[in-house]
């Protein structure tokens, strides 16, 4: 090969090296901050690609709209407040207010599933921004859009990623 194609080459690598780590920054949250409850620190999560979904899209049909249907009985059930980071974020920056989207994770209860509510996602801080605009944490049940229950491989999911679920 030339020097020239060899440099061509060479760019063409960095290019798609940077084009699929930018895309893979819009598929998932960057982190999964879960706080509060009987924690005594929080819980740092950094998804997989695919996996926790249920945590900032619901899974349904509502997950993109402004107002959804939230699961019935959580009024004074024990839960875990969580963030999702979307974006680039130093560890030091993980705080609930720089956080786009908020959650809370309902622990089962004896005759209750785990249950998640959320607000609605926020991906994008527009146009060269680098994550999400933050948005403010809902301090009520009635701050959250949509949620429901937890499937049992869901809540094994977490527990799997270091949530205790008890």
């Amino acid at each position: 090969m030339t020097r020239a194609r060899i440099g061509s080459w060479i760019l063409g690598v960095v290019v798609l090296a940077f084009l699929v780590s930018q895309s893979t920054l819009a598929i998932g949250p960057a982190f999964v901050v879960l706080h509060g409850g009987a924690l005594q620190r929080p819980i740092v999560l950094r998804p997989a690609i695919g996996s926790l979904m249920f945590m900032w899209a619901g899974g349904n049909w509502y997950e993109h709209q402004a107002e959804g249907t939230l699961p019935p009985g959580l009024e004074g059930r024990r839960y875990l407040d969580y963030d999702v980071f979307w974006g680039r974020f130093e560890p030091e920056e993980l705080k609930p207010e720089a956080a786009s989207q908020h959650g809370r994770l309902y622990l089962p209860a004896t005759d209750q599933a785990a249950a998640v509510v959320l607000t609605s996602p926020n991906m994008d801080g527009g146009p060269g921004a680098t994550r999400a605009e933050a948005r403010p944490v809902p301090r009520e049940l009635k701050g959250f859009v949509s949620g429901r229950a937890l499937t049992p491989s869901e809540t094994a999911a977490l527990v799997g990623a270091g949530v205790p679920m008890n």
